[in-house]
């Protein structure tokens, strides 16, 4: 790796170039701009479904000889603990009328707000609807007046 320090002697800036031993990978490479293979990037987390957990469960409890278990969670990628947990998930009842959705639930009462939202439009419409034609029929009236149309109401 090379590294670049500024020194000052005396007032006059001067730069110097340090070569660092990085331990090449192949004799005479250096790795310039590589990630340190000792510092690992963090895993992301496993998450298992409802359903994949009951098949391992099934699995599990079809094992007869000894030995099948181990290879299994080899094979898996998993560890004991996790079966011994979802066997006492299992067992709660925490598995029964889960669904493979995930995320928040619409409860009833954002339904119902939904619901009244929507009314409320419906009726400024019909308002609006409303004032219009009690404007034609006034309209109408003033001209059945200046007209002297019988049939409005008024004796002439």
């Amino acid at each position: 790796m090379v590294y670049t320090t500024k020194e000052q002697n005396s007032g006059s800036g001067s730069t110097s170039t340090s070569v660092a031993d990085s331990s090449p990978s192949r004799e005479g490479e250096e790795r310039i701009g590589q990630a340190d293979p000792e510092i690992l990037p963090k895993k992301k987390r496993k998450y298992y479904t409802t359903k994949y957990k009951l098949r391992i469960l099934e699995q599990v409890d079809q094992l007869t000889e000894q030995g099948q278990l181990g290879a299994l969670l080899r094979k898996e990628g998993l560890y004991y603990s996790a079966i011994s947990r979802w066997r006492k998930q299992r067992g709660m009842g925490a598995f029964q009328g889960l669904s493979g959705k995930r995320g928040p639930k619409e409860s009833k009462n954002k339904q119902e707000q939904k619901r009244i939202q929507e009314l409320e439009r419906e009726n400024a419409k019909l308002k609006k609807q409303l004032q219009k034609a009690g404007t034609i029929i006034d309209f109408q009236k003033k001209i059945s007046e200046i007209l002297e149309f019988p049939g409005n109401g008024s004796k002439s």
